[in-house]
């Protein structure tokens, strides 16, 4: 019984490390489920975005590849996937705009430190959490394993 409350223990801790994205002090649940439907949302409307940018670039380097390329085919298709990045990027604006709608000062000081951090810096936090979390899995199921 104790291995398996330990084992549930680890995995919830490693699992709340991830429930806020980012870490913002004191957010009720109503406006966790308000930012995670609209991160779903934004996600969502990403994911079309990009796929209509991949299909963008495969065309663009087969414009490029051709004997003969068209300047003017190749000038328009980069011009829709500048026009498709920009579709991106207000989507993101748009979604921290509401985000920040919802936060009182303090959490707004932490959201926007969070999205004003340098990109790497924010994946190596990343990875520091993951490492963690594996400690404390690994730990668990280490000694779940040798019993």
């Amino acid at each position: 019984m104790k291995k398996i409350l330990l084992l549930t223990a680890a995995i919830a801790l490693s699992l709340s490390a991830f429930a806020q994205k980012p870490d913002i002090p004191g957010l009720s649940d109503e406006q966790k489920a308000s930012i995670k439907q609209l991160r779903t949302a934004m996600n969502k409307e990403i994911k079309k975005v990009n796929n209509l940018l991949r299909e963008k670039n495969a065309h663009l380097i087969t414009l490029q590849d051709e004997d003969k390329p068209d300047q003017k085919a190749i000038h328009k298709t980069i011009d829709e996937i500048a026009g498709l990045k920009g579709q991106i990027m207000k989507a993101r604006a748009d979604f921290r705009i509401k985000v920040n709608a919802q936060l009182s000062d303090e959490q707004r000081a932490a959201f926007q430190r969070h999205h004003h951090r340098p990109r790497h810096d924010r994946r190596e936090m990343h990875a520091q959490k993951m490492i963690k979390s594996k400690k404390v899995m690994g730990g668990a199921e280490t000694k779940r394993l040798r019993d």
